[in-house]
């Protein structure tokens, strides 16, 4: 069992005061002690550490493989409290998946425009939408039939959209929950990686991996362009410019295109 020392403890979180604290590196699926991991807690799971360290003078912190930071008591062993992230919470063959690795990695999260409500992906095959003051979960969508890896609100906060790994595009009416518009491709390897409303709420994007971002009409349904900015290389993220008539993109080239919408032309020296 490998412990970090007082003074290392002092160092990793910015010299708080702390007594009788010992960070144990691993234990069993079970909670009891053992294994051995050579690295220390980093990002996330750091924070959470230094959190747990300011805040109390009894308790040790195991973290494990089981991606959990726990709270124990030193003088009785008993956990006060399990700290989990994101990635508790996914299927153990998406990591071991090289076309799903990456994007069930990180979660996608998006702020409403009044700034009350947290829309999160990558949760699984829905999206939830977490009220901002409260923390608790204000909705869960569910329409997906793969996880959902990217999100945007509508300017005015009414509609969301969401784009999963099942190739579907989907908008929400947010009070409601219910999905006014759902945008589908035949090949459910299409995956949405960006979404993004136009400033006046009447076109929806989609980047997807074949290399393509579609331009949606939101009142018909219907599908205005289809343009392949990083010549069919795939495009991981869209932005409407604010007067409607361009869009950014991102794509697997390491290029960033401004395209304009009604043509298809790319404006030259953007890559």
């Amino acid at each position: 069992m490998e412990l970090l020392s007082k003074q290392g403890i002092q160092e990793m979180v910015g010299g708080s005061d702390i007594d009788d604290i010992i960070i144990y590196k691993g234990s069993t699926r079970d909670g009891s002690l053992g294994g051995e991991f050579p690295t220390q807690p980093a990002g996330a799971e750091l924070e959470a550490v230094k959190t747990a360290v300011r805040r109390t003078t009894v308790e040790s912190i195991l973290v494990d493989h089981r991606r959990t930071a726990d709270l124990v008591v030193t003088a009785t062993g008993k956990t006060t409290m399990v700290l989990k992230g994101y990635l508790n919470q996914v299927n153990e063959r998406i990591l071991n998946d090289p076309y799903m690795y990456w994007a069930g990695m990180v979660n996608e999260a998006k702020l409403s425009p009044d700034g009350k409500l947290i829309a999160v992906g990558r949760t699984g095959n829905n999206a939830k939408l977490i009220d901002f003051r409260t923390g608790k979960v204000f909705r869960t969508l569910r329409g997906h039939n793969s996880m959902v890896i990217s999100l945007c609100f509508s300017s005015d906060g009414k509609y969301l959209a969401t784009g999963g790994l099942d190739g579907k595009t989907i908008v929400w009416d947010v009070e409601s929950g219910t999905a006014v518009r759902t945008f589908s491709f035949p090949d459910e390897k299409e995956a949405i990686y960006s979404v993004d409303f136009s400033a006046d709420n009447k076109m929806l994007a989609s980047a997807i991996w074949g290399g393509y971002v579609i331009i949606w009409d939101l009142e018909t349904g219907k599908r205005l362009r289809a343009i392949s900015p990083h010549n069919r290389l795939g495009c991981y993220q869209v932005k409407f410019t604010p007067n409607g008539v361009y869009f950014v993109s991102a794509g697997l080239d390491k290029k960033l295109k401004l395209i304009e919408i009604d043509t298809g032309y790319k404006v030259p020296d953007t890559g």
